[in-house]
């Protein structure tokens, strides 16, 4: 913090009055980019004075002259969307900004009650026998992108984007109805394991990071808890906290993309109910041609499927200790073979019409 400090400013000022024994002492100096970094360094025994300590960040550089927040509640916002896990998890003292000349007062504990702890949900959620809480709050400044954190000692240590994994969150800011600020969604990853595990730097855990799609059945069958396997379930929980917005937004991608579908691309219609699930998480406003390769590949998994299920029910039939049970899978796969059939026949009339 003291080198971010001076990378703004050209010095801090430090002076403190502290107790040592039964002696009231003041101590002062000046922190700067200097070779020694201490200097004016003072400290001797006074008569009086409070208890406590100040720090004056002199001579703000040129280049963040313009940059740098002037008035109150714009430095308020800012401490707390840097600080805002320690707000969430009240584990603050009580911060009070004041402005030399002005009446304004700002409680930054107020604040965040009033104003920041609407917007945070939070939940629990397991990987073997670790417990984490995931923590989903709104970030109206500072951030560019929608973004999960993973946290150890109440402090970030590795953020990434969201988008990736939750597609109808978009790239941009959101904009709800009754509130005309724009925000990022900001999720943090807690629990006792991070705390354990986080590296002497801060920069990393000292714990597998796992697989995320290559090798992912085989990463799940083992018991260590990997990043992979947090990120995971905390992605589940942020849907799980998100699912009323999350699906209005697929709900409205599926009615912009199922006219055109079924105008245009009449091979892919069976899957539009087969794997409805699968569709909805495609990106919002693909291009025709870039929404043929996306259901393309649901299309190919889908009868892959189909075909697996007809090899296991034919293996099946040797040994049928339930013929309900045969009966229903049979025509389960009989349905989805001839929706399989259907597409095919849609496939060679467009082919046949576009030859």
């Amino acid at each position: 913090g003291r080198f971010v400090c001076l990378k703004v400013f050209e010095k801090m000022k430090i002076q403190s009055v502290f107790k040592d024994k039964d002696t009231l002492k003041e101590r002062k100096f000046v922190f700067a980019n200097t070779p020694q970094g201490f200097d004016l360094y003072e400290e001797e025994p006074v008569q009086k004075g409070i208890i406590g300590t100040s720090v004056e960040l002199c001579n703000i550089k040129p280049e963040f002259d313009k940059k740098f927040p002037r008035n109150l509640p714009d430095i308020a916002k800012e401490i707390l969307m840097h600080f805002q896990l320690y707000f969430i998890q009240k584990d603050v003292p009580e911060i009070v900004l004041e402005n030399d000349g002005s009446n304004i007062i700002v409680n930054l504990n107020n604040l965040f009650e009033r104003e920041f702890i609407n917007d945070v949900n939070d939940k629990p959620f397991n990987v073997g026998e670790e417990t984490f809480t995931l923590y989903l709050s709104k970030s109206y400044n500072n951030v560019q992108s929608h973004k999960i954190h993973f946290c150890a000692h109440n402090r970030s240590v590795i953020d990434e984007g969201l988008y990736k994994r939750i597609i109808d969150l978009g790239k941009t800011s959101i904009k709800q109805k009754g509130d005309d600020r724009e925000f990022y969604y900001q999720a943090f990853v807690v629990g006792d394991f991070l705390d354990e595990n986080v590296d002497t730097e801060r920069v990393g855990f000292n714990f597998p990071k796992g697989e995320d799609e290559e090798g992912e059945d085989e990463e799940k069958q083992t018991e260590d808890v990997t990043l992979a396997k947090i990120r995971r379930a905390a992605v589940e929980t942020i849907e799980e906290l998100l699912s009323t917005y999350l699906n209005q937004v697929r709900t409205e991608k599926m009615e912009k993309y199922r006219p055109f579908v079924y105008d245009k691309m009449p091979q892919y219609r069976a899957i539009l109910s087969k794997k409805e699930n699968e569709v909805k998480k495609l990106q919002p406003n693909l291009s025709p041609e870039k929404l043929d390769i996306e259901l393309y590949k649901i299309d190919a998994k889908w009868k892959q499927e189909v075909k697996e299920k007809g090899i296991e029910l034919i293996d099946k039939k040797k040994d049928i200790t339930s013929l309900d049970e045969f009966k229903k899978s049979y025509n389960s796969y009989i349905d989805d073979f001839n929706e399989v059939g259907k597409s095919e026949l849609a496939r060679y009339v467009v082919h046949r019409k576009a030859v």
